[in-house]
């Protein structure tokens, strides 16, 4: 998948690049890891492992290896969307590298207190569970979420239908096991 700003206002425009971004998403029944690569910040691996109740975000930090581990409840400590966006099915249908997909849309309040919306486009073909969607019976294959006057869309690339080997789901060497609450001691935060 990638990570595109489609529209953002005109002070934001120099930092566009720096909010795009590449992901791979592998799956393999209830485990799913996926790869992050931003400028500037590098690769992030999320590891999330349903069976378990775990989720376990890899982040290297100026040669710092972490892996934060939390319940998938907890989550890693970082910023997310709420796990209770209720995604109304629009009945659009269009076609994403071949496959059916069904438009969701769904919105909920940010931090700031706006209001954010999304646009999804999921698969039901390909079955997958994720902790930011629970209310979609399939695969996210194309999404844009609007806020603050930016517009991003993420879209897949390429699909792969292949054997995936049970070491994705295992943290890289490396890494040093932690927890939300340590990270945020560790980056001078409270708790």
């Amino acid at each position: 998948m990638k990570t595109e700003v489609v529209d953002a206002p005109a002070e934001m425009q120099k930092m566009k690049s720096m909010m795009e971004t590449t992901m791979t998403t592998w799956v393999k029944g209830d485990k799913s890891r996926m790869e992050t690569s931003a400028p500037y910040v590098g690769q992030i691996v999320t590891i999330t492992d349903y069976g378990k109740n775990e989720s376990v975000t890899c982040m290297d930090m100026m040669g710092q290896k972490k892996a934060i581990v939390s319940s998938i409840d907890q989550g890693s400590g970082a910023p997310a969307m709420p796990t209770d966006i209720a995604y109304k099915e629009t009945g659009n249908t269009k076609k994403i590298l071949g496959r059916t997909c069904h438009e969701g849309v769904g919105s909920y309040q940010a931090a700031d207190g706006k209001t954010m919306t999304m646009s999804m486009w999921y698969c039901k073909e390909i079955p997958y569970k994720n902790t930011q969607y629970p209310s979609l019976s399939g695969m996210p294959l194309e999404y844009t979420i609007y806020s603050n006057g930016i517009s991003m869309k993420v879209t897949t690339v390429e699909i792969e239908e292949v054997p995936v080997d049970d070491a994705k789901f295992i943290i890289p060497s490396g890494y040093e096991r932690t927890t939300p609450e340590a990270m945020k001691r560790a980056m001078g935060g409270k708790k």
